[in-house]
């Protein structure tokens, strides 16, 4: 459960900073921290339940399907989330210049 709470926070914080920069409701310097905060806390939740790994395992592990509980959907869930973040973040940093 305190996965879903934390991977919840990462997707809010997420979303809040892409779209309150779209909407301009957030200075390019607030969205660009929350949605680098949301990347964060989502990579951080995916690495804490692999906490039985040494670190090097546990991000070798993000990119394996099998590493995830629910195979390849968890493991398109992450990696698109970080890619769909990685776009907001190049958007906002890009207006922020």
């Amino acid at each position: 459960m305190r996965y879903v709470v934390l991977n919840l926070a990462a997707l809010s914080a997420l979303a809040i900073g892409a779209l309150g920069h779209a909407v301009a409701l957030l200075s390019p310097e607030n969205a660009f921290f929350l949605a680098l905060f949301g990347m964060a806390l989502y990579t951080g939740s995916q690495l804490a339940a692999r906490e039985g790994m040494t670190v090097g395992e546990a991000l070798a592990s993000l990119l394996r399907p099998a590493s995830y509980p629910t195979r390849r959907a968890g493991q398109v869930a992450y990696l698109g989330a970080t890619a769909l973040g990685a776009v907001a973040l190049v958007q906002i940093a890009a207006s922020a210049a």
